[in-house]
């Protein structure tokens, strides 16, 4: 039997999602949570918070991890962008 996991932000329950965030330390396959705001949100679930907070700072880590991720693709566009603008003001374009 493969071990498996839940992703607070889809709610995927797979053996990838446990590769992803137990063994590789990575992102959700499925929504791209970082593996950071998975552990953190476990960590709160184990210390028996009260349950409101604890609903409502998952979802703000939710929040936050995907935004994160979001901006690091957003980053990754921009270098591209600029790249060809780079190129294109050098006369290469």
């Amino acid at each position: 039997m493969s071990n498996k996991a839940l992703c607070p932000a889809c709610d995927s329950y797979t053996s990838d999602v446990y590769r992803a965030f137990v063994i590789d330390g990575a992102t959700c396959p499925n929504c791209g949570l970082p593996a950071d705001t998975y552990h953190e949100i476990e960590r709160i679930r184990r210390s028996r918070a009260d349950t409101e907070l604890t609903e409502r700072l998952e979802a703000a880590l939710i929040r936050a991890g995907k935004a994160e991720t979001e901006a690091g693709r957003l980053r990754q566009r921009l270098a591209r962008i600029e790249a060809v603008v780079a190129g294109e003001l050098d006369g290469e374009g």
